[in-house]
């Protein structure tokens, strides 16, 4: 009985370890995080079948795992064009299901917890900024990787992923405050040196989309929490004030962000000056990468058009838009369609779409409840966390790709455990 505890225990530890250290394994190659989220999954499996434990499916889990399968039978229609490797890719893509499956289930028997989450994810967040910093100030970052095309990407090399890993989970690192019971001082301290330093990490990161996004999850935190409004206020004005301030002074983000003023008339525009913009290499190189949005959604759409009911199978944007971009030169290739509801629209068609609308509406429902009941816990985080990820008008990475793909399957499995708030409000 002894033996079998010890054995129990020490395989309780392992999981813990291995999940506790996401965030950090996040900043890897895909290889690593590949091998690392199938491990992850397969001994977690282990160790509920060898103690036991009841692995329960609850309707959110459900609707994962058809979205997963309705790729998988999409890309198997498709599979003459699509090949037969993307098929054995999208039958691969199932992990990101087991592994919502798995932490929605450790979860629930109470595991895992939150406090060793907010730790590691802010260590994470805190050495991915620092880390931006120091590759402006040097020109390369800790491990010697320099900047590429004025994007300072960290550790990530030549990922211009940065700002977007910061911005995922600076919302599970700012709610370190909650485990700070006394110190009033401490709690101010501690929160405004999170959301300072995570912010101008994304800045500096150069990557413009996240920092939106970051400014407005803190918006949607002043207003919706009851607690700590003034302080959440205070540390939105003085970031504001030193986004501006480092806006007006430093040369490499003044030209990132800046030509986005010059971009307004020009894209609602029908007669572009296209020579005149050219005058203007910024904002020239800015015009283009919006426009190139706006096609890329443009042409996520006439793919989708081709077949609306199942889909166009994982990963085949690129593929269809090449054959179609042969007859309609409007179209604009790239890797995948850069927006989570495109995305899934055409892996999927209306089938997938539909159902992933269920889920969101089957989560955002219990809105009132959080936002009464569990204002001021870590159930408050994981709502902004969700709203944000869902934006639907915001670009994203492929959510059937390694790095991305693992970001967004664990941050909707940490989003749905809002569903067991009742039984997890001690976390």
């Amino acid at each position: 009985m002894i033996k079998n505890f010890r054995n129990y225990y020490n395989k309780e530890i392992l999981i813990k370890i291995l999940f506790y250290i996401y965030p950090l394994v996040m900043l890897r190659q895909s290889t690593y995080i590949t091998v690392y989220v199938t491990f992850l999954t397969i001994f977690s499996f282990y160790f509920f079948y060898k103690n036991r434990i009841k692995i329960n499916f609850f309707f959110l889990d459900y609707l994962v795992f058809t979205i997963l399968l309705l790729a998988i039978l999409s890309t198997l229609i498709n599979v003459q064009k699509l090949g037969y490797f993307l098929l054995f890719k999208s039958i691969l893509d199932v992990r990101f299901g087991f592994l919502y499956l798995i932490i929605r289930n450790l979860f629930y028997y109470k595991i895992i917890k939150f406090m060793p989450i907010v730790i590691m994810t802010c260590i994470a967040t805190i050495f991915l900024s620092f880390d931006i910093f120091i590759q402006h100030i040097y020109g390369q970052d800790l491990l010697g990787y320099r900047p590429w095309n004025d994007r300072y990407a960290g550790i990530f090399n030549d990922e211009a992923i940065a700002g977007s890993y910061i911005q995922k989970f600076a919302f599970i690192s700012i709610p370190l405050i909650l485990f700070i019971k006394k110190s009033n001082l401490l709690k101010f301290t501690v929160i405004t040196f999170l959301i300072i330093i995570l912010g101008l990490g994304i800045l500096m990161s150069t990557d413009r989309m996240p920092l939106i996004i970051y400014l407005m999850q803190l918006l949607m935190l002043i207003f919706f929490a009851n607690k700590l409004k003034i302080t959440y206020l205070i540390n939105f004005i003085i970031l504001f004030s030193l986004i501006f301030l480092i806006f007006h002074n430093n040369k490499i983000i003044n030209k990132r962000y800046e030509s986005l003023y010059s971009l307004k008339d020009s894209i609602i525009s029908k007669n572009i000056n296209t020579e005149e913009l050219k005058k203007n290499s910024s904002t020239f190189e800015s015009f283009n990468n919006s426009n190139n949005y706006l096609n890329i959604f443009y042409t996520g759409y006439e793919i989708w058009k081709k077949n609306p009911i199942i889909g166009t199978g994982v990963k085949s944007f690129n593929i269809s838009c090449s054959e179609a971009s042969t007859a309609n030169n409007k179209l604009l290739c790239s890797p995948h369609a850069h927006n989570l509801y495109l995305e899934i629209l055409i892996n999927t068609g209306i089938f997938g779409i539909l159902i992933f609308i269920i889920y969101i509406f089957n989560m955002l429902k219990d809105v009132k409840s959080i936002l009464s009941k569990h204002n001021n816990t870590i159930y408050l985080y994981l709502l902004i966390i969700f709203i944000a990820e869902l934006f639907p008008f915001r670009s994203y990475g492929s959510i059937f790709q390694t790095v991305n793909g693992s970001m967004f399957w664990y941050l909707l499995a940490l989003t749905s455990v809002i569903k067991f708030r009742e039984k997890l409000i001690k976390y």
